[in-house]
């Protein structure tokens, strides 16, 4: 192994190998000095560290072996033979097939296992594997959990793509602010941000390429088990429940409060708590992501709630060099955070047990007009009287003409769907009953 870092350079896999070159010849460990750069050359002692590979117990544990064809592992796919483990390495080079296969004879000596290991023998005693036997005969990729990426890699990830996502959401909002207002007022308030998470995501992840945090920190996305990466479709309803997840939630909730708020079945004093309960329940969904915000401080795993659902993780591609540091500052705001979470949580319920108490039975709710004008729908819902000369605006509420004309004096909007209406636009309704 080489120690030591290249000043001025920036550490790379290239770097690394330039220094082990010159090392080589440096010491002149390599056996053929002309050939050293830009190539997996021999050196001397190859032998001795293949017998020191075959006394660890990973290769005696080992049931099948995957090489490279380079000569200096040479010595060990002799031992590995000799060990009776079947060796895995490329196919010949007009060959479509994904591996090759090399057995030795169990009477088979050191003369007939170096025939075996050549380049030139592979077509001839190699058994080509193609992709889709490539299951039976290699094991399945073991799992990377000790390469999970933890609490600060993951958050730097996560602050570096909301960074990227709100630069391109103001550069999207510029672009929409060119529109004639009439048009830019009926687009969906949002539009922006959707637009700005289809184009990074979409441009990313949907492809199975990293995001630019994920770049960033050097991180890839990986499946439940940490075998390999995610199926597509998986990485689709991800993306789904990062841009929209919240807003399709709150969609939700609204519409079931709409429901119930038409159920002439239900005693209004129900009606009328369980929409407080789903006011405060909508009101309550940024708690949540902090609920779980502080359990990935605590135990780490998932920093967004879309993927805990799709079960999606984080491994760090050079996972040798992941921090020592102690992940206990992160446990200790972890604590802090649900204690904080806990206080605002009692509050909100204090103030949903007291909305819940001011609601009172019906009978104490009596107009004092009869129940028959009540039920008649012929109530001006700005007077709270029965209406006199009755007026309709254009999106069809009903009122009484004085009581419409001085609401209309301080905003041209209708009083019941905000929609905006002019004085003239206002019609009475003679003989209307």
């Amino acid at each position: 192994m080489v120690n030591g870092s290249i000043s001025g350079e920036e550490i790379t896999k290239r770097s690394i190998r330039v220094q082990v070159w010159k090392k080589l010849l440096e010491q002149k460990a390599a056996t053929h000095t002309n050939y050293v750069y830009n190539r997996i050359t021999n050196f001397v002692g190859a032998e001795k560290a293949a017998a020191l590979l075959a006394d660890t117990q990973e290769f005696k544990n080992a049931q099948r072996i995957k090489i490279n064809t380079d000569k200096p592992q040479e010595p060990i796919k002799l031992l590995a033979l000799g060990a009776g483990k079947p060796l895995f390495v490329s196919p010949a080079r007009d060959s479509t097939a994904l591996l090759a296969k090399i057995e030795a004879p169990a009477d088979a000596d050191l003369t007939v296992q170096k025939q075996l290991i050549r380049p030139q023998a592979l077509r001839e005693n190699g058994q080509e594997i193609s992709e889709k036997q490539r299951a039976l005969t290699v094991p399945r990729k073991m799992s990377l959990n000790h390469a999970k990426a933890r609490q600060p890699e993951v958050i730097r990830a996560a602050q570096k793509d909301a960074l990227f996502l709100e630069d391109i959401t103001g550069r999207i909002g510029e672009l929409l602010e060119l529109l004639p207002t009439s048009r830019r007022l009926r687009l969906p308030e949002k539009l922006a941000k959707y637009l700005a998470g289809t184009l990074y995501y979409g441009l990313s992840t949907i492809f199975r390429l990293q995001t630019l945090g994920e770049e960033y920190t050097g991180m890839i996305q990986v499946d439940r088990g940490c075998r390999d990466l995610p199926q597509k479709h998986v990485q689709l309803i991800t993306y789904l429940l990062d841009v929209g997840g919240e807003d399709l939630v709150r969609c939700l909730l609204q519409k079931i409060e709409n429901e119930i708020s038409h159920q002439e079945n239900i005693i209004p004093e129900a009606r009328e708590k369980i929409q407080v309960c789903l006011k405060h329940l909508k009101n309550s969904l940024p708690y949540w992501k902090t609920a779980h915000r502080a359990w990935f401080y605590i135990f780490a795993g998932k920093y967004h709630i879309s993927k805990r659902f799709t079960g999606i993780n984080y491994l760090l591609v050079r996972y040798w060099i992941n921090s020592t540091m102690s992940m206990n500052a992160y446990r200790i705001l972890g604590v802090i955070t649900l204690l904080q979470l806990g206080i605002v949580l009692l509050k909100s319920l204090k103030n949903l047990r007291e909305d819940l108490q001011r609601i009172k039975p019906e009978e104490t709710l009596k107009p004092k007009f009869s129940n028959q004008t009540f039920q008649s729908q012929k109530i001006c819902v700005l007077c709270l009287e029965p209406r006199t000369n009755t007026s309709s605006t254009p999106c069809g509420h009903l009122f009484c003409w004085h009581c419409i004309m001085d609401s209309l004096d301080q905003r041209n909007v209708c009083p019941v769907c905000r929609e905006a209406v002019e004085k003239r636009s206002v019609v009475p309704l003679m003989n209307y009953s």
